[in-house]
C-alpha cells in the first residue's frame, strides 16, 4: 500500500457521516500530524482508530515556512508528506492542494476519496453520501463541481 498523510477535512467530513472507515478500506492506514488530530477532535470526540498513526513532521523549518501560506494542520500534513515521500496527501483546501503539488506531492481531496470508493465498490453511490456531508458536516462544494463529480461517476 502507498503511504498516505491526511489533513483534517477528509477525516472530519467522513466521521460526521459515519463513513470514516472508508479511509482504512482504501488505504489500509494513514498518517496524521498531531495538530491535524487536535483539529479533528475539536469537533468530534472519538478514539484514535488503530489504523491512524500520529506522526510529527521533523522538518519544522518547512512547517514554519508553509504556515505563512496555510493553517498549521495543512502545513504539518504537507511537510510530513514531503519528508516521508508519501504517495498521497489527503487535503481539500484549494491553496493546500496547490502547495502540495508545488512540492511534488499528489493531493487527493474528499471528492477523490468518494470517487475512488465507488470505483472500488466500497459505496454504491456518491450522491447520497455527498449530500449528507453537505447537510450534516457543512462540506462546501460549488454547484458546478457537484454536477461534474456526479457526472464523472455516472450519477448525473
Amino acid at each position: 500500500m502507498i503511504i498516505v498523510v491526511s489533513d483534517a477535512s477528509p477525516i472530519i467530513n467522513l466521521a460526521a457521516v459515519s463513513r470514516l472507515p472508508l479511509l482504512q478500506e482504501l488505504f489500509g492506514s494513514i498518517l496524521v500530524p498531531p495538530s491535524v488530530w487536535a483539529e479533528v477532535m475539536a469537533g468530534e470526540q472519538f478514539a484514535l482508530p488503530d489504523w491512524v498513526e500520529l506522526r510529527s513532521p521533523a522538518n519544522q523549518p518547512l512547517v514554519s515556512s508553509l504556515c505563512a501560506e496555510l493553517d498549521r494542520g495543512e502545513a504539518e500534513a504537507i511537510a510530513l508528506a514531503a519528508e516521508i515521500a508519501a504517495g498521497l496527501v489527503l487535503i481539500d483546501e484549494k491553496k493546500g492542494r496547490a502547495v502540495a503539488r508545488r512540492l511534488g506531492l499528489c493531493p487527493l481531496g474528499l471528492l477523490g476519496v468518494l470517487t475512488e470508493s465507488k470505483a472500488r465498490g466500497l459505496i454504491p453511490e456518491v450522491k447520497p453520501l455527498l449530500n449528507l456531508m453537505v447537510r450534516k458536516a457543512g462540506f462546501r462544494i460549488t454547484e458546478a463541481l457537484y454536477r461534474q463529480v456526479l457526472q464523472s461517476v455516472g450519477e448525473a
